[in-house]
């Protein structure tokens, strides 16, 4: 009967989720060949096909099948999700122009903001900052839709994006700017402010801006689980800056005392010459 197929294709998805993967692969090899399966199965075969793929990180293969499943989906959303999932498992096996095509795919169909935004952020990053025209054209892009009402909760993450595209291109002042920003519009994402906090002190260390480097690495709260991988970085930073900075005040509070002793200076002509007075 007509379930016994739908059946056959669910046991298999259990299995690979059970990582069973040898049992669901002969189940999947039995299908593929039945000339009775009907023709409404063929997507979720290849999905399921995709997902067997997945599972063991081969992603070309998961990439092929995810493709030829996509007519599966129940609504524009559903195919904005794995229209993404495959631009990713194209972007993993270097296959960019293609991993490029599906992320414009995304932003034409997806209704959610968020998948949108991300959607052309990393679509930019397909470029490999190759092309700065393409890149002024992203960031004019994330900036646009900074500026419209659907996206207003979502300014601390376009503007965040904009910066990191900006340095992609090697324009720091523009990524200072958006950085700036991305904090000004952050309400609540602590992991995002830490990520913008991070980039600008990190910018004001390779100018050398050390009192500035400081201010902002002190202010990161550490406690952020997402600054895990770089936490022994930044205290080591903080324990030098510390010392620096210390020496800079120093020797700016000299330089102030000396400026205002030499004002008080002045040369004075005479019949000798000249007198300090």
């Amino acid at each position: 009967t007509p379930s016994r197929n739908d059946a056959l294709v669910w046991m298999a998805r259990t299995l690979i989720d059970q990582d069973e993967l040898s049992e669901s692969a002969g189940l999947i090899n039995t299908l593929q060949y039945d000339p009775n399966l009907p023709l409404r199965l063929r997507d979720d075969l290849d999905e399921v096909n995709a997902y067997w793929f997945y599972k063991q990180n081969i992603f070309d293969s998961a990439a092929a099948h995810l493709q030829k499943s996509l007519s599966n989906a129940e609504s524009k959303q559903d195919r904005a999700r794995s229209e993404f999932l495959l631009a990713q498992l194209y972007e993993l096996t270097n296959q960019f122009d293609k991993a490029s095509l599906y992320y414009s795919k995304v932003s034409a169909h997806t209704t959610a903001p968020l998948m949108d935004i991300y959607a052309r952020l990393n679509n930019a990053k397909m470029m490999k900052g190759s092309n700065p025209l393409e890149l002024n054209n992203s960031i004019n892009k994330l900036v646009k839709m900074a500026k419209k009402d659907k996206f207003e909760t979502f300014k601390d993450i376009l503007f965040y994006s904009a910066g990191e595209l900006s340095l992609q291109k090697k324009d720091t002042l523009a990524a200072i700017s958006y950085f700036a920003k991305s904090f000004q519009f952050n309400q609540t994402n602590l992991p995002l402010k830490n990520k913008a906090t991070l980039q600008l002190a990190d910018i004001a260390y390779n100018q050398k801006q050390y009192k500035k480097a400081y201010a902002y690495y002190d202010s990161l709260q550490l406690a952020d689980t997402s600054l895990a991988d770089r936490l022994a970085n930044i205290k080591t930073k903080k324990s030098a800056l510390v010392k620096i900075v210390e020496k800079i005040i120093i020797v700016e509070r000299e330089d102030s005392a000396i400026r205002k002793i030499s004002t008080t200076l002045v040369l004075k002509e005479n019949e000798s010459g000249f007198e300090l007075i």
